[in-house]
């Protein structure tokens, strides 16, 4: 009985296990990736603000999937609807504005990428 007890004692404890040598070493942030989707993201904003759809279609992929702001069964659309969409967009709304950035609760604007006009 003494001999389980004991094995089972023995068996039962977690082992330490070291962690990798480059584990402490974090990976840096690539700025300059995230500079470069920031200026897509403004090229594109900026087309819209133009109402330039054609310049938009350039900078939409091709196999671009979304879900609409409206219920429509969970389905998926396309590129050509999401540019229908936009172009009635543009047909309904003047003046068009993006700002980058988030208001809080109280009020206050602090900078993001994108919350809106």
């Amino acid at each position: 009985m003494i001999l389980i007890a004991i094995c089972v004692m023995t068996g039962c404890k977690e082992q330490a296990s070291e962690a990798p040598a480059d584990a402490e070493m974090k990976e840096a942030p690539d700025y300059a990736a995230f500079d470069a989707k920031v200026a897509i993201i403004k090229a594109l904003f900026a087309a819209h603000e133009a109402e330039n759809l054609e310049a938009m279609r350039g900078m939409l992929s091709d196999t671009l999937q979304f879900s609409p702001p409206y219920y429509n069964g969970n389905a998926w659309l396309g590129k050509a609807e999401m540019l229908a969409g936009i172009q009635g967009y543009h047909q309904d709304f003047d003046d068009i504005k993006w700002e980058g950035g988030i208001v809080l609760p109280d009020g206050q604007t602090e900078t993001a990428y994108w919350s809106g006009s």
